[in-house]
């Protein structure tokens, strides 16, 4: 059975108490979250907003759109448009004109410190360096001339030997990451699961399309204490908490991981998320059933830790790859196959 022992790592926070959802949380003032207070600490929502797979805003689908289309025409593959995607969306969630959040002087789709790396190159260039494409026009620069991507310890390949690479898209996201990012952790599997994620969108895997909203506001008030999150996901970063009896005005309804999510704004121009959990079924998200086989894929499909779309990538298998399975989950819309790996661990495949 197929696992990548490296991509689950699991925090210890100790101090974390129990939500509504069933899932940990850690206790965040509301009255700063709503007022905006909470973007100036820890970077939370400037790196965490785009973390689970499961959602992307419109512009940020568009900007992606955008990147793979200018890195296609200069030769790129999908598997290191995707590596790079995997990175750009932990550095500034696939905004082009975003500065490095607390200072440090960083800026751009890739956060080049200092800025000016990028701005002269584009000024001498005639480009505007605000822009998607001017910023894609440096990138692409720096591969194909060996500046800032250098062969590492880990990945011993060049800018122009990745640009033309058909590894696995996580591998890419991993090799951008230790041979330009070169951050000082290291350890960031999920810029590997990003990057699945968006050659996942690019050549049409369907598991990939997890939520669908609905322009539909109004106000609801919560029977039970709820958990807010920064996507519609039970994966979603967790930044606050409502209570029984508060209410909120929302501005759209988006349908995700099993569960009806109201999105509202922030004054802080930051979307939130809350899970409509009124039925009770906060727990009852899958049912199983002991039933054994074997499995041939028709398509490539995810391999996750859990059998929600949510569920941490950890691996995948190819057309025509078959899996012996142990039991079948209902969850999230689809039939789940569960099976464990040699190390003892769940594992758990759709079937599309």
């Amino acid at each position: 059975q197929k696992e990548v022992t490296d991509s689950v790592k699991t925090p210890d926070n100790s101090t974390q108490k129990e939500g509504a959802d069933g899932v940990d949380t850690t206790v965040i003032d509301l009255k700063k979250l709503l007022m905006g207070g909470i973007d100036n600490r820890s970077n939370l929502f400037s790196v965490n907003l785009v973390q689970s797979t499961a959602y992307y805003s419109q512009e940020q689908v568009n900007n992606a759109i955008a990147i793979h289309s200018f890195l296609s025409s200069k030769g790129w593959t999908d598997n290191a448009i995707a590596g790079l995607l995997g990175n750009i969306v932990s550095e500034s969630a696939i905004i082009p004109d975003k500065w490095e959040v607390g200072g440090g002087g960083g800026y751009g789709l890739v956060q080049w410190t200092p800025a000016n790396k990028l701005i002269q190159w584009c000024n001498s260039q005639g480009m505007d360096w605000h822009t998607i494409n001017a910023q894609c026009a440096r990138i692409n620069y720096e591969l194909q001339n060996g500046i800032q991507f250098y062969p590492s310890r880990a990945y011993g390949i060049n800018g122009k030997s990745y640009i033309s690479s058909s590894l696995s898209p996580y591998t890419m996201g991993l090799i951008f990451l230790a041979n330009y990012e070169r951050p000082y952790d290291s350890n960031q599997p999920n810029r590997g699961n990003q990057a699945q994620y968006w050659y996942d969108y690019f050549n049409g895997d369907n598991e990939s399309q997890a939520s669908q909203g609905t322009q539909e506001s109004g106000t609801y008030t919560f029977s039970q204490a709820t958990n807010i999150r920064t996507s519609p996901s039970l994966s979603g970063q967790i930044v606050g908490r409502y209570s029984a009896g508060d209410s909120v005005s929302y501005n759209s309804k988006v349908q995700a991981d099993g569960y009806t999510w109201l999105q509202y704004t922030t004054a802080s121009g930051r979307s939130c998320y809350v899970a409509v959990l009124d039925s009770g079924s906060a727990s009852q998200t899958s049912q199983g059933t002991q039933e054994s086989g074997t499995y041939t894929f028709s398509q490539a499909t995810n391999i996750r830790t859990s059998p929600s779309l949510s569920g941490q990538i950890v691996g995948r298998y190819s057309a025509g790859d078959s899996v012996s399975y142990n039991s079948k989950v209902q969850a999230d819309g689809y039939t789940w196959l569960q099976y464990t790996t040699a190390s003892g661990r769940s594992c758990y495949v759709a079937v599309l």
